[in-house]
């Protein structure tokens, strides 16, 4: 026997021994492969099901089909029915050295499908080809592998849509730092119109400043506010036309487990960036008859007034409620951002 060939069975036993040997083989192979290679799928197969082997054999041929569609049977093997037999000795010769696609499509879905195998090939003495015994049952898994995959990661998507892709240097020229050196405060704002910079109205002092992080030598005096306390939102106007702003999305549709992403300044330092927190919608909670968007991204002090995009990078709200420090964000479910149509309140 050459390097290239493995014994898949003794051809001087039984013809009962030979079949039994042949499907365990099988069995075992597929088992052991897809637990080396594919672990993760590894629950998503029948393989703990005991199979239904049948196997032809005569003098060069082999034909073993192996079954794990079969719940509760114990490990059964045996010879075709009369009606296959027939078919495997019609087979044309040139189908024992088929690959794996010409073979697929020459049987069909009874013989090569999500839980069925075959293996066809001719044998000398019981030797087989390892590269052809080898590819073919690789192919085989690898083909019922992919809607496999697929269906898992279609039910994840159903939990978690798809991340959203976001360009955060254009994003972040929206982004504003409010800051007050007496009242030692600090806070984020950001842009929805040419003279409109949205913010918390907790973050909005007689000395606040907004600059922008990356030229925070030029700051500016805010010129004229409207605020609802009650609702605790701002819109400032500091008196010169802003050239970046967002888009306004629609938090009325929004919904649980939709993709959010947070921009602020949480406790600014010169140099700092915008920060960006991706999270996801996890609930809702009513805050002075406004329903705030409740997130598991992180909302940390100085933040507030932030943005809240949708996954199309719109501007869904405006981060409002958090914790004092990244250390102590997982402290509080209380992550909440007020919806950006809450503004009509102080528009009007």
């Amino acid at each position: 026997m050459s390097e290239d060939t493995v014994s898949l069975f003794n051809p001087n036993e039984d013809n009962s021994s030979k079949i039994f040997s042949i499907v365990l083989r099988i069995r075992h192979d597929m088992v052991s492969t897809i637990k080396e290679q594919f672990p993760e799928f590894y629950i998503y197969f029948p393989f703990e099901r005991q199979p239904l082997g049948e196997v032809y054999i005569d003098e060069r041929r082999v034909v073993a089909r192996v079954k794990w569609d079969c719940a509760g049977r114990a490990l059964s093997v045996g010879s075709f029915s009369i009606k296959d037999i027939e078919k495997i000795k019609a087979f044309n010769e040139d189908i024992f050295s088929y690959g794996y696609t010409e073979l697929k499509d020459a049987l069909g879905a009874e013989w090569i499908g999500r839980e069925v195998y075959t293996y066809i090939s001719h044998h000398a003495g019981g030797g087989i080809s390892f590269d052809r015994y080898d590819n073919l049952r690789i192919s085989w898994l690898n083909d019922i592998l992919t809607p496999i995959s697929e269906e898992n990661r279609t039910r994840v998507l159903r939990a978690i849509p798809m991340q959203p892709q976001y360009e955060i240097e254009p994003l972040s020229k929206t982004l504003w730092v409010l800051e007050g050196d007496e009242s030692m405060t600090q806070g984020s704002g950001f842009a929805i119109g040419a003279r409109e910079i949205v913010t918390c109205s907790h973050c909005v002092f007689d000395d606040t400043m907004l600059f922008q992080h990356n030229n925070f030598n030029v700051k500016y005096k805010i010129e004229n506010i409207t605020r609802n306390e009650d609702i605790d939102i701002a819109i400032l106007d500091i008196g010169i036309e802003l050239e970046h702003f967002l888009a306004i999305g629609n938090p009325d549709e929004a919904q649980l487990m939709d993709h959010i992403l947070i921009l602020g300044h949480p406790n600014y330092r010169k140099g700092d960036t915008v920060i960006a927190q991706p999270g996801l919608i996890t609930g809702f909670r009513t805050i002075s008859a406004i329903r705030r968007i409740l997130t598991n991204a992180h909302i940390v002090a100085g933040c507030s007034g932030g943005a809240a995009l949708d996954a199309q990078g719109n501007a869904l709200g405006i981060a409002v409620t958090g914790t004092d420090s990244e250390a102590n964000s997982d402290q509080t479910e209380a992550h909440g951002i007020i919806p950006i149509n809450a503004i009509k309140f102080i528009k009007s």
